[in-house]
């Protein structure tokens, strides 16, 4: 962070040390430095063992063909999205390593209301849950759909105090966004291992699907997979026609607002048994 914003010839302000033991960075105008981006790392250890490691909203998805000729699949990453109720949960557990005073980001739905809408309840036992309550008013505000699964736009607040204004990030995990980190936020990554050897007891045409939030938020998770999967159709061809459908649907709904696509797509086609 610290070389983009000198090579772009913006000088931040003195060295960390000097300026928070928190160790997020300023502008020159004394407001935190914001920016960050995800990412899905996928491996592929010994021909059959699949890792998958993701921070963020960028996903990936594994699926094929099952024997009745229908599509299964899996979602391999994470969901650090504000309503995962994990994300929640270990973000308010950092108080314990935090100074005397010290509050998490606000998780609330992304909304033009005027006052935040937080996303959980906490019952007199202790448990934390959806507040259905708040879900109702979205539907009284008119408040609509973030992507074609059905989540609501949401993100975490860090509210305005004496120093800084009014801060939010859409994802609880990012690389980047010091200053969010400092509230809950981290750049931890959630690892998974797929052995394919017993993917491909189940699924025949087993395709990976990597994307960013560009391309999921406009499909459901099995139209995604109609392309690689159909008759007659390689993967180099039907990554272009995702794509391209991902572009137009997405320029139709948000105009000149329309997110940025990145997608990589992988046929593993020698996967065998073992012996």
């Amino acid at each position: 962070m610290v070389a983009k914003y000198e090579g772009l010839g913006v000088p931040l302000g003195a060295p960390l040390s000097e300026q928070h033991a928190e160790g997020f960075l300023l502008e020159q105008d004394g407001q935190p430095v914001d920016g960050g981006t995800t990412a899905t790392v996928v491996a592929l250890l010994q021909g059959h063992l699949l890792v998958v490691a993701n921070v963020g909203d960028s996903d990936a998805l594994l699926g094929g063909r099952l024997p009745d000729g229908s599509i299964g699949f899996e979602q391999l990453c994470a969901d650090h999205a504000p309503t995962n109720v994990d994300e929640y949960i270990r973000m308010a557990q950092l108080a314990t390593q935090r100074p005397d005073g010290w509050e998490p980001a606000v998780c609330a739905y992304d909304t033009d209301v005027g006052s935040l809408l937080e996303i959980f309840r906490i019952s007199e036992q202790g448990e934390v849950d959806i507040d259905r309550d708040k879900l109702e008013k979205l539907d009284e505000y008119n408040v609509g759909f973030k992507t074609a699964r059905g989540d609501r736009p949401t993100a975490m607040f860090v509210l305005e105090t004496d120093s800084y204004g009014q801060q939010k990030l859409a994802v609880t995990r990012s690389l980047g966004d010091y200053y969010m980190q400092y509230h809950g936020a981290t750049w931890e990554p959630a690892v998974s291992c797929i052995d394919l050897f017993d993917v491909s007891s189940q699924l025949k045409q087993i395709t990976l699907v990597i994307g960013s939030d560009g391309l999921w938020d406009l499909w459901a998770y099995k139209d995604v997979l109609e392309y690689p999967l159909a008759a007659g159709v390689d993967v180099e061809s039907s990554l272009k026609q995702l794509v391209e459908a991902t572009r137009e649907q997405s320029e139709q709904l948000f105009g000149e607002d329309a997110d940025n696509i990145c997608a990589v797509m992988v046929r593993f086609s020698d996967v065998s048994q073992r012996t």
